[in-house]
């Protein structure tokens, strides 16, 4: 596993992944698209391949798919990160509240399913906060590490399951940067970052830029939004006797509040080539925010 380049060697929770519990539930859609990051968005961001959900099919995530990103018991996801600034707190208003955000997703030509998103707080401290972000549809889900601080917010450690494979878990070297903060009207920035793992080399680059802010009507209420246009793409090389590289690409537009940097939409496209050769058409896609307040964790929806 790499050296993490925003820390000092392996923080405690990389280094002591254990089985646990990965929640899912109440997932319901196909599984054939979305964003597997949303909010590198995404937004991310990263989108479920083809390949994987041609190879998942439609079984649902059970409890113990994966490892638990936090550490033994839970109680890890402490180690302060680097890069943080102490006098310049990230406010616990200012960031996605705890919580289960639901989200409808269509893709073009076929029906509207459901997408979640997942936040729980793991960790604090004097300018900085990291959250575990857990997007999930029916057969796949993908969890994260991810931190605010006053500048940005970047992601540590990604992992993704699927109903008969848990991949390994993803340590970002260095962490990839999802948000350049604080939000203003034609502020841009890039991000390239790797993780290797025992399976498979992975690379993924984004570039970003904040375009304009305007209002937007969710549920009925309105709210001040930042839009962020990026294309990220990456890049996976397996490791096996025969070469398979991996390129997926998402160009996307993403709606953020203002106040909580709450994702509120993600839309664009999403392809991907294996070997150069493209799998199927490109694909439009969107995913909108139904509220902006959250279940609470181990609340289930009514809806």
């Amino acid at each position: 596993m790499p050296k993490n380049g925003h820390m000092d060697g392996h923080p405690r929770w990389v280094v002591a992944l254990w089985a646990g519990l990965l929640f899912v539930g109440g997932c319901s859609g196909s599984g054939a698209g979305g964003s597997d990051d949303t909010g590198s968005t995404g937004r991310d961001a990263d989108h479920e391949s083809t390949a994987d959900a041609a190879a998942s099919g439609d079984d649902p995530i059970v409890s113990g798919d994966a490892a638990d990103l936090t550490g033994p018991g839970g109680s890890g996801g402490t180690d302060t990160p680097a890069g943080f600034d102490p006098s310049k707190p990230v406010r616990r208003g200012d960031v996605p509240a705890e919580g289960r955000y639901w989200y409808d997703y269509s893709e073009l030509g076929s029906g509207t399913t459901e997408r979640i998103i997942e936040v729980v707080d793991v960790g604090s401290g004097d300018g900085w906060l990291r959250q575990l972000r857990t997007y999930a549809t029916h057969s796949v889900a993908t969890r994260s590490l991810d931190v605010w601080l006053a500048g940005r917010l970047f992601q540590e450690v990604e992992q993704r399951a699927r109903a008969d494979e848990v991949a390994a878990a993803c340590v970002w070297d260095p962490g990839f940067t999802l948000l350049a903060l604080p939000f203003e009207e034609g502020a841009a920035w890039k991000s390239d970052s790797r993780c290797d793992t025992e399976a498979a080399e992975r690379r993924r680059t984004l570039d970003a830029k904040v375009s304009e802010r305007r209002s937007e009507n969710v549920a009925g209420e309105v709210v001040d939004v930042f839009v962020v246009e990026q294309t990220v793409v990456t890049t996976t090389r397996v490791r096996a006797t025969t070469p398979l590289v991996t390129v997926e690409t998402a160009t996307t537009t993403d709606l953020y509040s203002v106040d909580r940097k709450v994702l509120v939409e993600s839309s664009g496209v999403k392809s991907s080539t294996v070997n150069g050769a493209p799998q199927g058409v490109p694909q439009n896609f969107t995913l909108r925010l139904r509220s902006l307040e959250p279940d609470a964790l181990g609340t289930p929806s009514d809806g």
